[in-house]
Protein backbone atom coordinates (compact mmCIF):
# COMPACT_ATOMS: atom_id res chain seq x y z
CA UNK A 1 0.00 0.00 0.00
CA UNK A 2 2.81 2.40 0.98
CA UNK A 3 4.58 2.13 -2.56
CA UNK A 4 0.86 2.86 -4.40
CA UNK A 5 0.82 5.73 -2.07
CA UNK A 6 4.25 6.89 -2.91
CA UNK A 7 3.87 6.55 -6.56
CA UNK A 8 0.63 8.67 -6.98
CA UNK A 9 2.77 11.45 -5.09
CA UNK A 10 5.37 10.86 -7.52
CA UNK A 11 2.69 11.41 -10.45
CA UNK A 12 1.50 14.76 -9.35
CA UNK A 13 5.11 16.04 -8.89
CA UNK A 14 5.64 14.98 -12.68
CA UNK A 15 2.88 16.77 -13.52
CA UNK A 16 3.91 20.08 -12.09
CA UNK A 17 7.62 19.91 -13.66
CA UNK A 18 6.56 21.28 -16.69
CA UNK A 19 8.89 19.62 -19.02
CA UNK A 20 8.81 21.01 -22.36
CA UNK A 21 10.21 20.28 -26.14
CA UNK A 22 13.41 22.14 -26.50
CA UNK A 23 14.72 21.20 -22.59
CA UNK A 24 17.83 20.08 -22.11
CA UNK A 25 19.05 17.64 -19.82
CA UNK A 26 22.63 17.28 -18.41
CA UNK A 27 23.78 13.35 -17.52
CA UNK A 28 26.63 12.87 -15.23
CA UNK A 29 29.28 9.81 -16.33
CA UNK A 30 30.39 7.27 -14.64
CA UNK A 31 33.78 9.11 -14.65
CA UNK A 32 32.12 12.78 -13.74
CA UNK A 33 32.35 13.66 -17.69
CA UNK A 34 29.14 15.03 -18.54
CA UNK A 35 26.88 14.32 -21.46
CA UNK A 36 23.92 16.04 -22.74
CA UNK A 37 20.34 15.38 -24.14
CA UNK A 38 17.52 17.22 -25.58
CA UNK A 39 13.62 16.81 -26.03
CA UNK A 40 12.76 17.64 -29.66
CA UNK A 41 9.34 16.10 -30.43
CA UNK A 42 6.44 13.76 -29.17
CA UNK A 43 6.00 10.81 -31.23
CA UNK A 44 2.38 10.06 -31.26
CA UNK A 45 2.92 7.04 -33.64
CA UNK A 46 4.08 5.35 -30.54
CA UNK A 47 2.72 8.08 -28.07
CA UNK A 48 5.95 9.07 -26.57
CA UNK A 49 8.52 11.70 -26.34
CA UNK A 50 11.74 11.67 -28.46
CA UNK A 51 14.60 12.71 -27.63
CA UNK A 52 18.15 13.41 -29.13
CA UNK A 53 21.60 12.28 -26.96
CA UNK A 54 24.79 14.03 -28.08
CA UNK A 55 27.82 12.52 -29.27
CA UNK A 56 30.49 15.33 -27.55
CA UNK A 57 31.60 14.63 -23.38
CA UNK A 58 32.23 17.20 -21.72
CA UNK A 59 34.91 17.58 -18.43
CA UNK A 60 33.37 18.02 -15.22
CA UNK A 61 33.63 21.81 -14.68
CA UNK A 62 32.31 22.10 -18.00
CA UNK A 63 30.33 25.86 -18.25
CA UNK A 64 27.23 25.05 -19.61
CA UNK A 65 26.56 26.81 -23.09
CA UNK A 66 23.40 26.38 -24.81
CA UNK A 67 24.19 26.71 -28.49
CA UNK A 68 27.64 24.77 -28.18
CA UNK A 69 25.68 21.59 -27.09
CA UNK A 70 22.80 21.98 -29.84
CA UNK A 71 25.13 22.57 -32.27
CA UNK A 72 26.71 18.99 -31.49
CA UNK A 73 26.29 15.76 -33.66
CA UNK A 74 23.79 13.90 -32.30
CA UNK A 75 24.82 10.17 -31.17
CA UNK A 76 21.70 8.67 -31.57
CA UNK A 77 17.49 9.30 -30.72
CA UNK A 78 15.61 7.34 -28.59
CA UNK A 79 11.96 7.53 -27.20
CA UNK A 80 11.03 7.84 -23.47
CA UNK A 81 8.81 7.99 -20.99
CA UNK A 82 10.52 8.87 -18.09
CA UNK A 83 12.10 12.16 -18.06
CA UNK A 84 10.81 13.36 -14.91
CA UNK A 85 11.71 10.19 -13.34
CA UNK A 86 15.33 10.88 -14.47
CA UNK A 87 15.16 14.38 -12.55
CA UNK A 88 13.32 12.83 -9.53
CA UNK A 89 15.59 10.08 -9.54
CA UNK A 90 19.34 12.48 -9.82
CA UNK A 91 19.80 10.18 -13.18
CA UNK A 92 20.55 14.11 -15.09
CA UNK A 93 19.44 17.57 -14.28
CA UNK A 94 17.56 20.00 -16.79
CA UNK A 95 19.55 22.79 -17.44
CA UNK A 96 18.60 24.95 -20.50
CA UNK A 97 16.25 25.28 -23.38
CA UNK A 98 16.69 25.97 -26.78
CA UNK A 99 14.00 26.30 -29.81
CA UNK A 100 16.58 24.71 -31.87
CA UNK A 101 15.67 21.40 -31.79
CA UNK A 102 17.66 20.64 -35.31
CA UNK A 103 15.36 17.91 -38.18
CA UNK A 104 13.06 16.26 -36.18
CA UNK A 105 11.18 15.50 -39.82
CA UNK A 106 13.77 12.69 -40.51
CA UNK A 107 14.49 11.39 -37.74
CA UNK A 108 13.37 7.33 -38.01
CA UNK A 109 12.92 4.03 -35.66
CA UNK A 110 13.00 0.51 -36.21
CA UNK A 111 11.66 -1.93 -34.61
CA UNK A 112 10.42 -5.43 -36.06
CA UNK A 113 6.81 -7.36 -35.01
CA UNK A 114 7.99 -10.89 -33.23
CA UNK A 115 10.29 -9.02 -31.08
CA UNK A 116 9.06 -9.89 -27.56
CA UNK A 117 9.44 -14.03 -29.43
CA UNK A 118 12.78 -14.40 -30.72
CA UNK A 119 14.21 -17.64 -28.71
CA UNK A 120 16.52 -19.00 -30.69
CA UNK A 121 15.93 -16.69 -33.43
CA UNK A 122 18.79 -15.40 -35.76
CA UNK A 123 16.87 -12.99 -38.35
CA UNK A 124 13.96 -11.64 -38.83
CA UNK A 125 11.85 -10.65 -41.64
CA UNK A 126 8.92 -8.62 -40.23
CA UNK A 127 11.12 -4.76 -39.94
CA UNK A 128 9.05 -2.05 -39.67
CA UNK A 129 10.46 1.25 -39.94
CA UNK A 130 8.76 5.19 -39.41
CA UNK A 131 9.60 8.64 -38.53
CA UNK A 132 8.26 10.69 -36.29
CA UNK A 133 4.39 11.26 -36.23
CA UNK A 134 3.85 8.92 -39.61
CA UNK A 135 2.22 5.77 -39.88
CA UNK A 136 4.89 2.41 -40.18
CA UNK A 137 5.98 1.05 -42.94
CA UNK A 138 6.55 -2.68 -43.57
CA UNK A 139 9.99 -3.62 -44.92
CA UNK A 140 10.61 -7.24 -44.94
CA UNK A 141 14.02 -7.69 -43.91
CA UNK A 142 16.21 -5.05 -42.79
CA UNK A 143 18.63 -3.78 -44.82
CA UNK A 144 21.97 -1.95 -44.30
CA UNK A 145 20.04 1.75 -45.05
CA UNK A 146 18.09 1.15 -42.54
CA UNK A 147 20.56 -0.18 -39.75
CA UNK A 148 22.67 3.09 -40.45
CA UNK A 149 19.33 5.71 -40.88
CA UNK A 150 16.73 4.16 -38.06
CA UNK A 151 17.34 4.04 -34.59
CA UNK A 152 15.89 1.51 -32.04
CA UNK A 153 11.92 1.95 -32.13
CA UNK A 154 11.75 0.68 -28.00
CA UNK A 155 10.33 3.19 -25.14
CA UNK A 156 12.97 3.23 -23.09
CA UNK A 157 13.15 3.16 -19.23
CA UNK A 158 15.71 5.62 -17.55
CA UNK A 159 17.76 2.73 -16.77
CA UNK A 160 18.15 1.69 -20.34
CA UNK A 161 18.87 5.41 -21.68
CA UNK A 162 21.75 5.57 -18.79
CA UNK A 163 23.46 2.03 -19.97
CA UNK A 164 23.21 3.09 -23.93
CA UNK A 165 24.61 6.95 -22.43
CA UNK A 166 27.10 5.17 -20.65
CA UNK A 167 28.52 2.24 -22.27
CA UNK A 168 27.17 2.66 -25.87
CA UNK A 169 24.72 -0.08 -26.21
CA UNK A 170 21.30 -1.27 -24.92
CA UNK A 171 22.65 -4.61 -24.08
CA UNK A 172 19.25 -5.56 -21.75
CA UNK A 173 17.23 -5.52 -25.19
CA UNK A 174 19.48 -5.61 -28.32
CA UNK A 175 19.59 -9.14 -29.76
CA UNK A 176 21.91 -10.32 -32.66
CA UNK A 177 18.43 -10.56 -34.87
CA UNK A 178 18.96 -8.93 -38.10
Amino acid sequence: MFNFIKEKKRARERKRMNIKIGDIFCIKMDDGSLRFMQYVADDKTEMSPVIRIFKKVYPSDYQFQTEEIVADEVDFYSMTWCLSHGIQDGDWQRVGWSNNVGDTENIMFRFYHDAFNFVNKKKSYQWYVWKINHERIDIGELTDEYKKRADWGLIFSTVQLLEKIRHGDFTTIQTKIE
